[in-house]
């Protein structure tokens, strides 16, 4: 009824390195690839692992490293918010380009819903089983219903990092509004805006929410997030103007060095036991230095990051974010003594990492082999020039290629 159709399968006669692009990376909404950009979803994912993996860890302090780890899961969640703009924003502006119009809003409701809620549902669902089993009575079924309709935080979380998924669903179906805002080169009057609605909805949850709880709870929402993402989707509109540059590395290095310095500052913020909400405004100043990072990774700043075995961590980035928290948490050695940082952060992340990828393989992939048939046919709508400047996707297979605007948005996402 709503047409769907499975993607073709794997060709056994394509080479190894083919047919694992075929098993990971499967079709995209806007039919324009960038492979380094699924190499930074790993980055991102790690950065939130491995900051998680030293709070667990016997926390030794070390110079410069103790700060990176520290702010690893508030860089790495203001990237995933800037990969979110930036990728699930293609689809409007190629259709801007090439004068085909937007894609269908049945058509993106469908192919977000098949790309966050089946892997989401069953890590809440196990985690709602789990905790029974371990502490022998049932939650709130109240709770469970929250996490079910992404308000986790409006009860109590299975997982901390869940806030992040709460963020970024709304951003979905704020999108297809956001869009009259930046469309036809308005992209610098649509960034002006959501920057006004962070900072108003920031300044009103600070003036009228007494209680610091509910001060923190609501300053972990989409609007105070909002400019991350818009920052997101104007560089994605930049992007489509001037794909490559060779000074692109000049983009990544700033934005590299904006986080490493705002990593010390938070650091330092958190250690003297500042406020959960100047941690929460602190978060948000990432937000320009991830989307440098994605515009310059984007015009190819940091090939590097294109190299098959990081993309396949970034293709199960959604899993290893949903998983990841739960398995630090349960992971202690003999006697309950917190394991060294070195063997913490390997044990979490070939742990992690071999859970995200049969979640990825068990859950995820059967969705999303749907998806492809739900894209919207593109007929030229008058509204423009039609341009083929841009890099399609290879023909041959809609499961073989790179980069995606699958973002995990984790985010938690991502």
């Amino acid at each position: 009824m709503l047409g769907l159709k499975r993607a073709p399968g794997r060709d056994a006669s394509l080479p190894r390195s083919d047919r694992l692009r075929s098993l990971f990376f499967l079709e995209t909404g806007s039919g324009w690839r960038v492979p380094e950009l699924d190499g930074l979803r790993a980055i991102a994912a790690l950065m939130v692992l491995f900051g998680h993996s030293y709070k667990y860890s016997d926390r030794p302090s070390i110079p410069i490293v103790t700060p990176l780890l520290q702010s690893g899961g508030r860089g790495g969640v203001l990237l995933f918010f800037a990969l979110s703009g930036f990728l699930l924003y293609l689809p409007w502006v190629r259709g801007e380009e090439e004068g085909t119009g937007p894609p269908s809003l049945r058509t993106y409701a469908l192919r977000r819903c098949l790309r966050i809620m089946p892997a989401y549902y069953v890590c809440v669902v196990a985690l709602f089983l789990i905790r029974r089993i371990q502490r022998g009575f049932w939650s709130d079924p109240v709770d469970l219903g929250l996490h079910l309709v992404f308000l986790p935080l409006f009860g109590h979380a299975f997982l901390s990092v869940f806030w992040t998924l709460q963020v970024e669903e709304f951003f979905y179906w704020s999108l297809p509004g956001l869009h009259r805002l930046f469309r036809r080169g308005r992209e610098r009057a649509g960034l002006a805006i959501t920057a006004v609605v962070t900072l108003g909805y920031g300044l009103l949850v600070v003036a009228f929410a007494n209680d610091p709880r509910w001060q923190g709870v609501l300053l972990l929402e989409t609007p105070f997030f909002l400019v991350a993402f818009g920052l997101g989707m104007t560089s994605a509109v930049w992007w489509v103007r001037r794909r490559s540059s060779p000074d692109a590395w000049k983009l990544v290095l700033g934005g590299a060095v904006g986080y490493l310095v705002l990593a010390q500052i938070s650091s330092y913020a958190v250690d003297h036991h500042a406020s959960n909400v100047t941690e929460i405004w602190l978060r948000l100043a990432f937000a320009p230095f991830a989307s440098m990072i994605v515009l310059g990774v984007a015009r190819g700043g940091l090939r590097q990051l294109a190299v098959l075995p990081l993309r396949i961590v970034g293709a199960i980035s959604y899993s290893l974010y949903l998983w990841h928290e739960f398995l630090i948490r349960s992971v202690s050695l003999p006697g309950g003594r917190a394991p060294g940082l070195l063997t913490r952060l390997v044990l979490d992340g070939a742990m992690a990492t071999a859970v995200a990828m049969a979640s990825f393989l068990v859950v995820e992939r059967p969705f999303l082999l749907l998806r492809p048939r739900l894209r919207p046919r593109r007929e030229p709508t008058g509204q423009g020039p039609v341009t083929h400047s841009a890099v399609p996707e290879p023909p041959p297979s809609p499961v073989v290629g790179g980069a995606l605007d699958d973002v995990p948005e984790v985010s938690p996402s991502v």
